[in-house]
């Protein structure tokens, strides 16, 4: 009898240690194969601790489908990580999105299609993944005079208009807005100048609240409207003088929003200026957006 419960208990044992393992396999597949897909990357990032520090291809259930999508399981925003790239764009070895035209002359960059003003949009798939969180970042370069959030021509400030110099980033229909950058005239300040620079500047629409971004490539004036400023990007939060608060922003120049309600609406990013090419330009340089 002590024979046959030793060896039930040693049978139990045994038996622990092999669900075990098998639990630790399973736990390492987890979001990695169809069979096992999970819910989210966030999801995944907690769940299964072998994918820290390992961005990749993962699998999500997007409706009732495994899906794979494109985790990174390193960058940090807003408190966590765990985040789906929506986009990574660098003008210098990328094609620019449908919507937006490249120049490889001065300078690698994304620009407008056309010369003439306006509002200029590129879609970016979220693969309809729900998300209540936008992470990004973006740098660009300013040519001639750009007026930040002054209008010359508009001066009816819509989302829908080109409220500012800059590139504006929402989601939805009708649009939503997440994250405006903007590019002032130079970094003295003025009218026409980034709200943070040495002289106050036109405040952005109410509707923009405190979620942008400003900067000038310009400390005075430029001397030419055809001038392309490309010795200081803007957004990078460098290059602002001490008197100028531009680039105090720690987290220039990634930004991060939580969203009222859960979307699965594509992202739109519009390039937008008030004036013609020839009188101001918004070049990107790269842009970058994820979601979760």
């Amino acid at each position: 009898m002590t024979y046959l419960m030793a060896s039930s208990w040693y049978l139990v044992a045994v038996i622990a240690v092999v669900v075990t393992v098998v639990a630790g396999e399973v736990d390492k597949q987890y979001g990695l194969i169809p069979t096992l897909p999970g819910e989210s990357c966030r999801d995944i990032y907690q769940k299964n601790p072998y994918c820290h520090g390992k961005s990749g291809y993962y699998v999500i259930v997007i409706g009732t489908t495994p899906n794979f999508v494109y985790c990174d399981m390193e960058l940090e925003c807003g408190g966590e990580k765990g985040w789906m790239r929506v986009t990574d764009i660098d003008a210098a070895k990328d094609s620019c999105p449908h919507g937006w035209r490249k120049i490889t002359r001065p300078v690698a960059a994304c620009r407008a299609p056309s010369d003439n003003a306006g509002c200029y949009p590129a879609q970016f798939s979220t693969q309809g993944v729900p998300y209540s969180r936008v992470c990004g970042m973006m740098i660009g370069y300013q040519k001639g005079s750009t007026d930040a959030f002054y209008s010359f021509k508009h001066p009816t400030k819509s989302i829908d208009g080109p409220y500012v110099d800059g590139v504006s980033i929402t989601y939805g229909t009708p649009r939503k807005h997440i994250w405006s950058y903007a590019i002032g005239i130079n970094e003295v300040g003025g009218t026409v100048s980034c709200p943070c620079a040495r002289s106050i500047g036109t405040l952005p629409p109410p509707f923009v609240h405190e979620n942008y971004y400003c900067e000038s490539g310009s400390y005075n004036t430029p001397s030419s409207w055809s001038l392309y400023l490309t010795s200081d990007p803007v957004w990078d939060g460098k290059g602002c003088p001490n008197d100028n608060s531009c680039c105090s922003e720690p987290n220039l120049p990634w930004f991060y929003r939580q969203i009222p309600l859960t979307s699965d609406k594509n992202l739109e990013a519009r390039i937008c200026r008030d004036q013609d090419f020839g009188d101001e330009g918004v070049l990107v340089k790269s842009i970058k957006l994820y979601v979760q």
